[in-house]
């Protein structure tokens, strides 16, 4: 059996917390599609501290259908002769298209008709293309139905751990409540109870969580042995560094930065990648004019290896403008 260092372990000696094994059996009750499976899973530990956190999801929920698309279209794809619709379920799905694009699209049970699936864009996309299907994770399947990885508020959010999740103006914040003994949105803590099954964590995205104090959180499931493209705003962008080893600025977006906005002896213009360090963000940036990877704090100085700075399992984006940008993954991975 494989395992990837010391994150990754065998199938047989992989370690699930009780909360995620809760989760997966209440999201995966019914599902028909139980053998298009990876050889790789595993579990890693995401430490926590006091305040300000970026984490991402770097194992993921394990694919529920696989094989490839015969009719592509900009908006659907089709599998001919199988059987889609036995992917039920509420919640969202994680189609990912495996061409080296990175592409994925958001999908529900609701998307899929007999052996095609409804999709929002997968333009450029050609037909002959290999994908899979994924569920996506959610706070109950992260965190715990009952908030079990977390610290809870009593009645209020004072003293809970808080998942925040920017939806592109502000953040979106949701904690548990043992007083009421339910998750609960940080803008109407005494409101209706949220249930946390509906509110996706979809692996690309970023998480920050305001630490109540440092703590330990245990991420479970699947390796995804491929590229994955983000779509980015102008602006911040919490994103995943989605491969749970070995991710660094060369991986994820290659020695001369591609498809991300330069900038030309300085940072002006440029994508500047921010890697939070428990205080402030270390910045980075691909200049064109000294044909460098640069320290944003010392654009002229010496050229930065980017095979040197690990990526973390969170970070942002601070992008010039809207664009979609591959973030690669590390060669070793290739095949597995």
């Amino acid at each position: 059996m494989l395992s990837i260092g010391d994150q990754l372990v065998a199938k047989n000696e992989m370690k699930l917390t009780k909360f995620k094994l809760m989760a997966v059996a209440l999201a995966f009750s019914g599902n028909a599609f139980g053998q298009a499976t990876s050889d790789v899973v595993g579990y890693e530990t995401l430490s926590i501290g006091e305040g300000f956190n970026v984490v991402g999801l770097r194992l993921h929920e394990k694919p529920v259908a696989s094989g490839t698309f015969e009719a592509v279209t900009d908006t659907s794809a089709q599998d001919e002769g199988a059987d889609l619709s036995a992917i039920s379920g509420a919640g969202t799905f994680i189609l990912e298209i495996q061409d080296g694009s990175g592409v994925i699209q958001e999908i529900t049970a609701a998307s899929i008709t007999g052996d095609t699936i409804a999709v929002a864009d997968l333009s450029g996309v050609a037909n002959g293309v290999a994908y899979t299907v994924r569920p996506s994770d959610t706070l109950a399947s992260v965190f715990g139905l009952n908030g079990e990885a977390l610290t809870a508020g009593f009645f209020g959010p004072a003293g809970a751990d808080q998942i925040q999740l920017f939806n592109g103006v502000s953040f979106d914040s949701f904690y548990y409540d043992s007083g009421s003994g339910a998750w609960q949105d940080v803008a109407a803590p005494f409101g209706a109870a949220i249930d946390p099954l509906t509110i996706d964590l979809v692996y690309v995205d970023g998480i920050v969580i305001n630490g109540a104090g440092d703590s330990e959180i245990v991420v479970s499931g699947d390796l995804k042995a491929d590229t994955s493209e983000l779509t980015l705003i102008p602006g911040a962008n919490f994103v995943s560094s989605v491969s749970p080893v070995g991710q660094t600025l060369l991986t994820a977006y290659g020695a001369d930065a591609p498809e991300l906005a330069q900038g030309f002896f300085g940072p002006a213009g440029a994508d500047q990648i921010q890697i939070f360090n428990g205080v402030s963000f270390d910045s980075f940036y691909y200049d064109s004019g000294s044909g460098a990877w640069q320290d944003v704090t010392a654009p002229f100085g010496a050229a930065i290896d980017p095979a040197t700075i690990d990526l973390p399992s969170g970070y942002v984006i601070n992008a010039a403008a809207a664009s979609s940008v591959t973030q690669g993954i590390p060669a070793f991975f290739a095949g597995l």
